[in-house]
């Protein structure tokens, strides 16, 4: 009767049919919004935060050219303190007895690649190589945050959209 009204959320990538059948109903009703603890969960993520961290300081380091889990590891023990971020951050990651797991590091970078975080990721890079490459891919498409007006609230408000 209402003719489907919609009420404005944080889209949840993957989950357009569901969210217009099943979280929109819900929410125009005045239910709470299924979805909250999906994006709790994502804020909660402490992956999340040292991949973003890792991906910045390899920017800083490398740029977008590809480089393996090797040359990482070797910049990371020249003491620079512009880099020095980069090593903590490698440490973090694949600390191993007071050096860096060149397997640990290169295995953690391969199950988050593809995963963007702030608008970046890391990518495997094209080319013959002995040993796998990597590189930072900026998305320009994703923005990260989206800003909704709420008339209710008579303010705007900001979504972040990444996942």
């Amino acid at each position: 009767t209402a003719g489907r009204p919609k009420t404005e959320c944080k889209p949840l990538a993957g989950y357009a049919d569901w969210t217009e059948l099943c979280r929109q109903p819900l929410l125009w009703l005045g239910c709470a919004d299924p979805a909250c603890s999906v994006f709790e969960a994502m804020t909660d993520d402490p992956d999340r935060g040292t991949l973003d961290r890792l991906l910045t300081t390899w920017l800083k380091v490398f740029g977008k050219t590809p480089a393996m889990v090797r040359d990482a590891i070797k910049y990371a023990s020249v003491f620079n303190e512009e880099i020095q971020e980069f090593g903590e951050v490698l440490r973090e990651i694949a600390g191993e007895r007071g050096e860096i797991n060149r397997r640990k590091l290169g295995w953690w970078i391969r199950r988050n690649s593809g995963r963007i975080v702030n608008g970046r990721r890391f990518v495997r890079a094209s080319g013959h190589r002995s040993a796998e490459a990597w590189q930072i891919e900026v998305i320009e498409s994703v923005s990260p945050v989206l800003s909704v007006s709420d008339p209710q609230a008579g303010k705007s408000v900001n979504y972040d959209l990444e996942m």
